[in-house]
């Protein structure tokens, strides 16, 4: 998987878009790298925008339970919102099994289809600062 992060320290706000392929081990390390980029951050909201990406055939269950654990550890003493971009039905289904296991009282997710205003609205943003997050995220989309 190819993924590209880029952090808005001034609304506390990261877009991580994927594309290509996904598997196991790409997801452990999107989650690795998130903890390091993001130390000291206590209060973070992440769209992760699956919409291209093409594959998930190597994504397994276990795999999923496994990262999972990961992801509760990178948001047990943060406040952290996740809202899930996925277009296709079989990446909405990975993202629901995902979202269920990763679920904590310190990290709220939620997926959506295609609405990126709805999703920035999720996470807590209002205009004005939701156009410019959508400005932010127009300049760093692939």
């Amino acid at each position: 998987m190819a993924f590209t992060r880029h952090f808005s320290p001034s609304y506390n706000f990261v877009y991580t878009q994927c594309t290509g392929m996904v598997d196991d081990n790409d997801l452990r390390i999107h989650i690795l790298s998130f903890q390091l980029e993001s130390k000291g951050l206590t209060f973070v909201r992440e769209l992760l925008d699956f919409r291209h990406l093409q594959k998930a055939d190597k994504l397994t269950i276990q795999g999923l339970i496994e990262i999972s654990e990961l992801e509760r550890q990178r948001s047990e003493d943060r406040d952290f919102g996740l809202a899930l971009l996925a277009n296709r039905p079989l990446f909405r289904q990975i993202a629901q099994i995902y979202a269920q296991i990763i679920s904590t009282e310190n990290l709220k997710t939620r997926i959506f289809h295609d609405d990126m205003d709805h999703a920035l609205s999720w996470l807590g943003y209002e205009d004005p600062k939701k156009e410019r997050l959508k400005q932010f995220i127009r300049k760093h989309r692939i």
